[in-house]
């Protein structure tokens, strides 16, 4: 991988989660590497909207561990104009989120990773403050592929550790499949991607059982109510294993999806990825060799516990923690102990001779009817 280097320059302060960026190289063009890729594609895009979504709502923000508050920046990649905060000196981690979040998932993780590397948080596109991307029917894992090569082109980042919620999680596992040479170690926080075929929430999110094309047939002011009150009610119920105090987790996703062209935007994008679920990645996950660490809600009600099982299975060298009282989202439910296991996978050094699928990281220190005895270590 060949590395360029761009200047960034700033040309509007922030007002309500909007930014304005210049990013050129140094002859004065756009940036961003688009190779072809000849990966095999576990999720696609059909046509991806045309205006950013969420692009005027007022953001959580990161931080670092003193409460400073970490700029973002729009910078061109791949096509698409997309939002990244970099911060911290050290081994690079790039963070990942899961559908329809922004990088400000990590917001409760991030400052204690930020000590001791260097982090680099973004909006995938389409989501949050990045534009969408003209991928004019590309499948999605080739065109994230491609995405990540210019990414970590532009920030000059020759191997990172990949860290990936949920639909982020797809992304990396991916990538890392596609790229072993650009991961230099893996987190999976209850990624998706790992079945036969698309989990229920994939078809609610794309209209079904939720009959979101009624709810935006309703005739204004109802339907911006009725669609906020369905989302609302869809998240409080699955999202998290306890939803009470998390009220402004739930408010940013009504913020960021609850209008009628957002919620447009989101069917349209959640209906162009179920055909992608092949079970493609669970076929191949037996590929990777990298250090891999995966994270699970005991009680996720979006990605099943089965798959975590699964991929165990799969990658002898992976370790699995399952938390309990822990729904799909353990960055936000649990980011103390969230941070801790992420800050073990990055701290962990491995040597340049030691086989990874026979290390002592397979050792199996807890009993569970429901991993055999290949699995890696499995702790709550």
């Amino acid at each position: 991988m060949q590395f360029g280097q761009n200047t960034v320059s700033r040309l509007a302060c922030p007002a309500r989660g909007g930014y304005i960026w210049d990013a050129t190289t140094k002859d004065g063009r756009a940036r961003g590497r688009n190779e072809t890729v000849r990966g095999r594609a576990s999720l696609r895009f059909a046509s991806p909207p045309r205006a950013a979504m969420g692009r005027v709502t007022r953001h959580p923000g990161l931080h670092d561990a003193s409460g400073t508050e970490l700029p973002g920046r729009l910078i061109e990649v791949a096509g698409s104009e997309s939002y990244v905060v970099d911060a911290g000196e050290g081994p690079a981690v790039v963070l990942l989120h899961g559908f329809a979040d922004t990088a400000d998932s990590w917001r409760r993780v991030l400052p204690r990773l930020t000590a001791s590397r260097r982090v680099v948080a973004l909006d995938i596109p389409p989501f949050g403050r990045s534009q969408p991307p003209a991928m004019n029917g590309t499948p999605a894992v080739e065109w994230y592929a491609s995405f990540l090569d210019a990414l970590l082109d532009e920030l000059g980042i020759e191997q990172a550790a990949l860290v990936g919620h949920s639909l982020g999680g797809a992304i990396a596992l991916a990538y890392c499949l596609e790229r072993p040479d650009a991961v230099d170690r893996l987190g999976l926080i209850a990624p998706a991607g790992l079945g036969e075929s698309a989990p229920w929430w994939w078809h609610a999110a794309a209209g079904r059982p939720v009959n979101w094309a009624a709810l935006l047939r309703l005739p204004n002011p109802v339907a911006g109510q009725a669609i906020k009150a369905g989302m609302r009610n869809f998240l409080e119920g699955n999202l998290m294993y306890d939803a009470r105090g998390m009220e402004d987790v739930i408010e940013h996703f009504v913020a960021l999806h609850g209008g009628r062209r957002q919620l447009e935007q989101l069917i349209a994008i959640g209906r162009s990825l179920i055909t992608g679920y092949d079970g493609t990645l669970i076929q191949r996950a037996a590929e990777v060799e990298c250090p891999v660490t995966v994270i699970w809600g005991r009680e996720d009600r979006l990605a099943p516990i089965e798959h975590a099982e699964a991929f165990a299975g799969a990658v002898p060298q992976a370790e699995l923690t399952v938390l309990d009282q822990c729904g799909h989202y353990p960055q936000i439910e649990l980011p103390g102990r969230v941070g801790e296991l992420l800050e073990e996978l990055l701290a962990e050094s491995y040597g340049p001779s030691e086989s990874l699928r026979t290390s002592s990281r397979t050792t199996f220190s807890r009993t569970s009817s429901s991993v055999t005895s290949r699995s890696p270590r499995l702790r709550r």
